[in-house]
């Protein structure tokens, strides 16, 4: 397991993100619902076995069950930082900032993980790691038939053509999407990390003017009453 997360934080992980970018016909959409396909069990819960390649990293999450096959994602803090807190369906909480301090500082990193784990690829079936920015996904990385586990973050070079920024709120998505060997869609798991309250935790502008001419109209009639009262 080593010398495989060394060669996908080398040249490796960047061969196979140019191979994701030269293949624009794949993507995924992220649907409302966190796992699923034909014949399986989707739950949230303890991804039993999976280590995400470390020590110590929680391994509660999205998992898909497809026969033997294993899909788990999740997404944990990095380190030292505050825990991520989930709804229990796929959606995790994560704080916004980068993690330019710390025992393992890094400034182009998020103070959070998202890990994955995939097992049991039946032979001539593969599976894919999809990531972006909104649920519309275009970027992804084949593990082809690889039983795999790791714990990545979005600062990762290899992962920048996704655009995450971990100093703005949004809310990012990932899916581990399995495929036969005609490659038909065989099932899924996926979750989406809120960062900061997410993407829509700024107000639009509309929203804002509402807000607005409500107080404008509140301050308004406390005048109106104290000129009555006096």
């Amino acid at each position: 397991m080593k010398s495989l997360k060394l060669i996908l934080s080398g040249m490796g992980a960047l061969v196979l993100c140019l191979l994701a970018n030269s293949a624009s016909a794949n993507t995924y959409t992220v649907g409302g619902d966190a796992g699923g396909g034909s014949g399986n069990t989707a739950t949230f819960g303890t991804l039993s076995g999976a280590t995400f390649g470390g020590t110590g990293i929680p391994n509660v999450g999205q998992i898909t069950k497809i026969g033997n096959l294993v899909l788990g994602l999740s997404a944990t803090q990095r380190y030292e930082n505050p825990p991520l807190t989930n709804d229990g369906h796929g959606t995790f909480q994560a704080i916004v900032g980068n993690d330019g301090s710390g025992s393992h500082p890094n400034s182009n990193y998020a103070k959070w993980n998202f890990d994955f784990y995939v097992s049991g690829v039946p032979t001539g079936d593969t599976t894919k790691l999809f990531y972006g920015t909104g649920p519309n996904l275009t970027q992804f990385i084949p593990f082809n038939g690889l039983n795999i586990q790791d714990s990545w973050n979005t600062g990762m070079g290899f992962l920048s053509t996704a655009g995450f920024n971990p100093n703005v709120a949004a809310t990012d998505y990932f899916a581990l999407v399995a495929y036969d060997s005609a490659g038909a869609q065989l099932g899924y798991s996926s979750i989406k990390v809120d960062v900061g309250g997410g993407a829509s935790s700024v107000p639009d502008s509309g929203t804002t003017i509402l807000m607005l001419g409500v107080g404008l109209s509140a301050i308004g009639l406390m005048s109106y009453r104290k000129r009555g009262a006096a």
